[in-house]
C-alpha cells in the first residue's frame, strides 16, 4: 500500500469511527470529546475552512472545549464527518502528490519593462550665452568656463570612440567639481549630451 492510499485508509477509518460514535448516541461525553480532539488536531491544518460552522470554534485559539457541551460536540463531529468526506472525494489520488499531498504548487510568471528615454539637445551657443551672463563668475573664470566649453564642443563633434571622448571629457568634470553649483548646472548636459 502506497502513502497515498494510506492517507485515503485513514480518513474513512476516522468517518466510520464518527459514524458509528454518532449512531450509538453515546452518553459517554469523555468519548465525544476524545473523538473530537483527535479528528480536530488531525485535520485542522490540512482542511481549509475547518472551523466554519463548529460550535465553540476560535479563529486564533481552536475550540473552548470548556465552553461546549457534549451535545455540541456531537453536532461538531457530524460537520467534521461531513467535511473528511469531501476532502476525501476532492483528494488527488496521483502518487506524485502524496509524497506529501498538502503541497501546494504555484507559479507565477510576471514580466515588466519600463523604459524611459531623455533626450538632451542642448545648444552649445546656449551654454555659452549662459555662462557670459554670470554675475558670479569674474572675467578671468568666464574664459576660462568658455575655453572648457569650446574643448566639450570639440569633443562632441570628433569621430573618437565613446572611450577616447570619456578620457578627455574626464579632466573636465574634475574641473567642473569645484566650480560653483551654477556653472555645473550649465555644464552638466553639455557633458552629458557629449558622452551618449
Amino acid at each position: 500500500m502506497d502513502s497515498g492510499d494510506k492517507v485515503k485508509e485513514d480518513i474513512k477509518k476516522d468517518i466510520e469511527e464518527i459514524e458509528i460514535l454518532l449512531e450509538k448516541n453515546s452518553d459517554d461525553s469523555e468519548k465525544v470529546k476524545k473523538l473530537h480532539m483527535k479528528i480536530d488536531s488531525k485535520y485542522q491544518s490540512k482542511i481549509n475552512n475547518w472551523g466554519h460552522s463548529f460550535y465553540g470554534w476560535m479563529e486564533k485559539h481552536g475550540f473552548a472545549y470548556s465552553m461546549i457541551d457534549s451535545g455540541s460536540m456531537e453536532h461538531n463531529l457530524l460537520i467534521m464527518k461531513g467535511k473528511l468526506e469531501g476532502y476525501l472525494q476532492t483528494f488527488n489520488v496521483s502518487k506524485q502528490n502524496f509524497a506529501n499531498p498538502f503541497i501546494v504548487y504555484n507559479t507565477n510568471n510576471n514580466q515588466n519593462t519600463a523604459s524611459n528615454i531623455t533626450e538632451i539637445k542642448i545648444n552649445f551657443k546656449d551654454v555659452e550665452e549662459q555662462i557670459k551672463n554670470m554675475e558670479s563668475l569674474t572675467d578671468e573664470e568666464t574664459t576660462e568656463a568658455l575655453q572648457k566649453l569650446k574643448e566639450l564642443e570639440t569633443i562632441n563633434n570628433s569621430s573618437e570612440s565613446r572611450k577616447k571622448k570619456w578620457e578627455t571629457a574626464k579632466k573636465i568634470l574634475v574641473w567642473l567639481a569645484d566650480k560653483s553649483v551654477e556653472v555645473g548646472i550649465a555644464f552638466i548636459p553639455i557633458v552629458m549630451q557629449v558622452l551618449s
